[in-house]
């Protein structure tokens, strides 16, 4: 049975209301089909690829080493699907993206909120590089903020960023859509995910994107903003910003 966190219906989500939907919904598509792909690719053949090559020479900071170790002993190494393998590599790069934006608009408006979010989604890109680590996939994030080794993503971020970049009520929005979408793609991808260190890891970033919500909610109601979600239907939105914040275990509770 999946965790809670999976148990959304897609009636709870809708795509109509946001002007980056279409760009958005490709950018899903294509990612997919990019990393299947990209996944397959002989970690000793990757010195002979353009991008490839970037992506070894790249590569961040190494991850805490408590996480990657807990993910390592605690769960055990399964077998990979394409579907699975394409939700792992595309939630690396989407995480990098909702990271690199609140990073930049947190120094651009200075705003505590954004400060706290921006820590949340650099300790979930933290773990997803465990897990990509752990089995041993090629990664597409690059080191460099802003930079993106899907064009596609890549066009994502310079629409948002440099819409957050015109006001601080726009950056407000940006903020809470990116966070909305990473909520709508975790939830849908993550139920095809049957191994279990990657839905423990995807419901340990989808309990921190509600939270996320949560904080950013009562923000844009003291600037005056009147938010319609994008991809949240308005229901389950109201729900999530209107209740409490959820505790979150981790994935190795009791560490």
């Amino acid at each position: 049975m999946y965790p809670e966190a999976f148990s959304f219906t897609n009636t709870d989500y809708n795509m109509k209301n946001n002007h980056f939907a279409p760009v958005l919904a490709l950018a899903v598509f294509a990612a997919s089909s990019f990393f299947v792909t990209g996944c397959q690719v002989d970690p000793i053949q990757i010195g002979q690829l353009g991008v490839g090559k970037q992506v070894a020479d790249d590569r961040g900071p190494a991850v805490p080493t408590p996480v990657c170790e807990c993910l390592n002993s605690r769960y055990a190494s399964e077998a990979m699907s394409a579907e699975e393998t394409a939700a792992l590599l595309f939630a690396r790069e989407e995480t990098k993206m909702a990271r690199d934006i609140t990073k930049l608009l947190s120094e651009r408006w200075g705003t505590q909120v954004f400060r706290n979010m921006y820590a949340v989604e650099q300790d979930n890109f933290d773990m997803l590089g465990c897990l990509i680590d752990k089995y041993r996939l090629h990664d597409p994030a690059f080191a460099t903020p802003g930079v993106f080794s899907n064009e596609i993503l890549q066009s994502m971020y310079n629409n948002l960023a440099g819409q957050g970049l015109n006001s601080h009520n726009e950056a407000l929005r940006v903020i809470a859509l990116v966070q909305e979408f990473g909520l709508y793609d975790l939830t849908n991808r993550g139920k095809l995910a049957d191994n279990a260190d990657i839905r423990v890891v995807f419901g340990s970033i989808m309990t921190d994107t509600r939270n996320n919500l949560r904080d950013i909610s009562p923000v844009m109601t003291g600037a005056g903003i009147s938010y319609l979600p994008s991809y949240i239907n308005p229901g389950l939105y109201n729900t999530i910003v209107g209740s409490g914040h959820e505790a979150n275990p981790g994935i190795c509770p009791g560490n």
